[in-house]
């Protein structure tokens, strides 16, 4: 797994005891992937589109197969119409090629199109802005989302859509049922 995050913070909020041999703490990364590392970050620098080396990345992931690219924070990273080379390829033809994008943000207004065209599975909680519910309404194939006609969405629901089956429109889901886990494995 490639991280990319403009804002790294969220690491300074690791737990004291997540070991730095544990395969899900990410390896900071400067300019390449790392062959043995199972989980890598880069902190790009904005705008992405300017940022040569996630140019680079993009194409080592393509070359290295087998990989997810998450985006965190994706504006800023990219526009509808800004954004590094190689970034086009992913998200067209990375699934083919074994490597997946997943994308986070805040305002889904200002995800590029093709991201939201080629997602397999699109997942929307709360949307505060006008301009963000109707363009996640319009991808959930729904009227409307997160407005009291449809019951709004009640503390951790969200709306899931799966772009590539037969689901005509998205559905509202309840908050999913969380595990606490120990950090040697297992529930607790």
């Amino acid at each position: 797994m490639l991280i990319l995050d403009p804002d790294d913070a969220w690491l300074k909020n690791m737990p004291k005891n997540f070991a730095k041999d544990n395969p899900l703490n990410p390896v900071s990364i400067n300019k390449h992937l790392q062959s043995k590392a199972r989980c890598m970050r880069y902190v790009p620098s904005l705008p992405g589109w300017d940022d040569v080396v996630l140019s680079n990345l993009y194409r080592e992931c393509m070359i290295r197969k087998g990989i997810i690219i998450y985006h965190d924070e994706t504006i800023g990273l990219v526009s509808d119409n800004q954004y590094p080379d190689g970034f086009l390829e992913v998200w067209s033809r990375g699934r083919k090629h074994g490597v997946a994008g997943w994308c986070a943000s805040q305002r889904a207004f200002g995800i590029p199109k093709i991201i939201i065209s080629q997602s397999e599975h699109l997942v929307c909680f709360k949307v505060d802005d006008e301009d963000d519910k109707i363009r996640m309404a319009k991808a959930m194939v729904q009227p409307a989302i997160n407005t009291p006609r449809n019951g709004g969405l009640k503390k951790y629901e969200f709306w899931y859509y799966n772009n590539s089956s037969e689901m005509e429109a998205g559905v509202k889901c309840p908050p999913m049922k969380l595990v606490k886990m120990s950090m040697k494995g297992g529930e607790k």
